[in-house]
Order: C-alpha cells, then structure tokens, then sequence
C-alpha cells in the first residue's frame, strides 16, 4: 500500500513538472533525472505554490533521485548540443574543415578573412583543437569553436548572429620549484621528470656560460625555480625561470643563477652580482660531446696520414644548431672540399673562430653579417672531409689556431 502511494506522489509530481515546463523555460534533464523542486521553480513560476505543496508530498521519491549538472566548456553546455571534436589534419585549410561540416564556401572563406585580427587561419597548424556545436546535424553547425593555444579560443557563430570573437582566458601566474639528480645530462633528466623543453633549454641557457654542459654526470643534483602559467588549474607552461642551483659531484663549490632585470640590464647573475655571461661561450653546441680533440700528432681519419687537427671536433645529429660563440662579423661563408660548409666570425681582437662541415647555414647569415652571442649560423652537416655529422671548432689567436679549452678567454665585458 505505502509503495502505491510513494508511485502516486511520484507520478502526480512528474505531472506538476511537465505542466510547468514552458517553450523557453524548457530544462534538459539528462537520462530523466529530476532537478530539485527550488531550482525548477526559479526558472518557471507560474504555479508556485500548488507545485511546492504537491512536491512536498512526492519528496520520499524525488529527493533520491540524483541531480545531474552540465558539462560547460568555451562558455557553453555540451549536452544540449551534438558535439563534434577534433583536431586539424595534415594539409587541412580552414575552409574545408567548415564545408565539410555543411558551412557553404563563400560564409566559409568570409568568416576566415574576419578572423585574420586573431589569427591566420591559412597557416592553421596539425594537432590544434577544435570543437564543432550543432542543434541538427543536417543543418549545420551552430558554432565552430577554435583553440590556437592554451591563453585564448576563437568562436565562430553561424546562427544567432554571424561573427567572429576571441576570448582571453584568466591566466594565473604561480611560482613553482623543481630539483633531481642528473642522469645522462641535464636536459634528458629535466624532461624525463617531467618539466618542458623550453624549461629545460632556459636553464641550459642559464649555465652555459659558467658550465661546460657536456661535463655533466651522473649524480649532479640541480634545483630551479621558475614561473609557470596556469588556466583553468592546467599548467599552459613556463614563462620565466628565476633561479637555478647546480651542484657538480666533482666541485665543492655549488653554481647559483638568479634572474635580475631593470629599464637598463637583464639577464641572469652570481649570488655575488656579477653577471653570469662570458665572454666565449663553453662550446658552439648544447650538451655535444667531443668526438676528437685538438691535436698536432692526429692520425688523419680519411687521408691515413698524420696531420695536425687544430680544431675541436663536436659530434651531434645532422641539422643540430650551430651557435657562435661571442658576438662578431661573419668575415667568410663558403665551401671547400676540405671543409665542406663553413663560416668564419672575427670578435674582439685577437680573437677568430671557425665552424666546418655544416650541412647549410642558417637564414641570412653572409659576409659582413654581424652576429650576437648563441645566435645560430648554422647546422651541423657531414660535408667535406668528415666521417660523420660533427662541427669542427677552430679558435684564433692573433692569426694562429690554438686549442680554445687551454685558453684563458675574456671576459663579457670586452665585448
């Protein structure tokens, strides 16, 4: 009897429901669960009082039932729509992702001309998210909604009013610590633990000048603190590294960077203040490793003779970067057959340096071209006399090659 009379309330409240829903008050229920009596009541109150007091008695039922929220996401609530996601293909146009979902030509390439302010969809990249919303499929989307990175989305409308907007997200600011041991190198171990590479190419950076990158070891320890951006709770990566404490096994003496900048100089200095720069860098390649060091006596590896090796040979994957290694003029860019592609910088006097066997140089790079410190010139190659892809680093010295690790070189205030 009491299970009767539990249905009868049941179905007597479903009956005040439905007789209160309107054409524009209409609340999806998903899966035919209830909204509660007091939310149903602020959208439609028409009959407020019979209602409530009819509910009342059905609540033993109703308030077992679950209440289910929408998934909101750009703004909107995903379930009253049919959503199509996915992610632009290779060689995919804008125009096309559109007309393959039912967008004519013409509305097409007019709204992709509107959009240009925020971004250039006729560069559209592989791998970027989008998100097509449609009330009926048949009749085409309703909204198309694009992501060209984690700080903002662009929202194109095809019903209510025709247009085009962009929408900044919030974006938090928080700082955060990382530290571990390293293993291999230092730029494996950061991204093996999970950090970015372009944290990982900061910190680099940062200790390059006081650091011979290639001389890490197991068992070296780093901790870093940096800056990282956050949307939504959802790490959009890291925009400033602000301090970097490096320990080599080998040296009682820790490496400390801190990042400092006013209207005047910026960059990165020893707990002391002095600024971290040299004025050469260690090597012209991150973390390469020598494969043949300067030697008068070399057993030539081509030729089979003896002949003098006045460089120092780095070994690193075809179209690996080339850095130069303190500002300069670029005084010759060319090819030999011993050489094969190379570029010669003059520095500060009395100093030259020398990079062969490229496999091109980098853009713009000529004669007379002046270049700054760590600016690629070009990638490392096998061109010339080479068995394999290398950069062969020759140092001058008031017009003599000499061996640049036995140097003692100048300071960045020289330059």
């Amino acid at each position: 009897m009491k299970d009767q009379n539990a249905r009868t309330q049941a179905e007597r409240g479903l009956a005040i429901i439905k007789n209160c829903y309107s054409t524009k008050n209409l609340i999806r229920i998903a899966g035919g669960s209830l909204l509660t009596a007091s939310l149903l009541f602020i959208v439609n109150r028409q009959k407020p009082l019979a209602a409530i007091s009819e509910l009342e008695k059905a609540k033993p039922v109703l308030g077992s039932l679950p209440v289910v929220y929408p998934t909101i996401k750009y703004g909107f609530a995903l379930d009253t729509f049919i959503v199509t996601e996915s992610k632009v293909k290779s060689d995919q146009v804008f125009s096309k992702i559109l007309t393959e979902h039912g967008v004519n030509y013409r509305l097409a390439d007019s709204l992709e001309r509107a959009a240009k302010k925020y971004y250039n969809f006729s560069k559209i990249q592989d791998g970027k998210p989008y998100l097509i919303l449609s009330k009926e499929v048949a009749k085409g989307p309703d909204y198309f909604i694009f992501e060209p990175d984690g700080k903002r989305y662009i929202i194109f409308n095809f019903k209510d009013s025709v247009g085009v907007k962009e929408v900044k997200r919030e974006i938090a600011v928080k700082e955060m610590e990382a530290s571990g041991i390293v293993k291999s190198s230092l730029w494996e171990t950061m991204t093996n633990n999970g950090l970015s590479y372009l944290l990982a190419d900061k910190v680099e950076d940062a200790l390059k000048y006081q650091f011979d990158l290639r001389h890490f070891q197991d068992g070296d320890e780093y901790k870093i603190v940096y800056e990282e951006q956050l949307v939504e709770g959802r790490s959009i990566g890291a925009v400033k590294l602000k301090g970097v404490y490096l320990k080599d096994k080998h040296n009682e003496k820790p490496i400390y960077a801190f990042y400092y900048e006013n209207k005047n100089e910026k960059g990165f200095y020893t707990k002391e203040g002095l600024p971290m720069k040299d004025g050469f860098l260690k090597a012209p390649i991150k973390s390469a490793q020598i494969s043949s060091h300067y030697n008068l006596t070399r057993l030539h590896p081509i030729l089979g003779y003896v002949r003098p090796h006045f460089g120092t040979d780095y070994a690193a994957p075809n179209g690996t970067p080339i850095m130069t290694v303190a500002d300069g003029v670029v005084t010759e860019e060319g090819y030999t057959s011993g050489n094969g592609n190379y570029v010669k910088v003059k520095h500060v006097s009395p100093y030259e340096t020398q990079y062969l066997h490229m496999s091109r140089f980098a853009h713009g790079v000529r004669k007379g071209t002046r270049v700054k410190q760590g600016e690629i010139i070009g990638y490392v190659g096998s061109t010339g006399l080479a068995t394999g892809p290398h950069v062969c680093f020759r140092f001058w010295k008031n017009g003599r090659q000499v061996n640049h690790l036995a140097e003692k070189l100048p300071a960045a205030s020289m330059f």
